[in-house]
């Protein structure tokens, strides 16, 4: 899922995460963030949505708290 020369970078996990990045408008849930993505090309299939989620939220890019999904970290005292 990394780009190379037979993957476009907008395909790659790279692009995926970019794109579901640029979706979040507010907080979101899973299911609605997925609403807003499932029919963009580059995505398109549930497992790509998740492996975009996981490599947003490991590199701290995203945040998942009661079910919500933010932009950035949250503080956690």
């Amino acid at each position: 899922m990394l780009p190379d020369k037979t993957i476009k970078t907008s395909y790659s996990l790279l692009g995926i995460g970019v794109l579901i990045l640029k979706r979040i408008s507010v907080d979101e849930t899973t299911s609605s963030l997925w609403e807003k993505v499932k029919k963009e090309k580059q995505v398109n299939t549930y497992e790509k949505y998740i492996q975009g989620l996981v490599l947003l939220y490991s590199i701290n890019a995203i945040s998942f708290s009661r079910g919500i999904i933010s932009v950035g970290t949250i503080d956690e005292d």
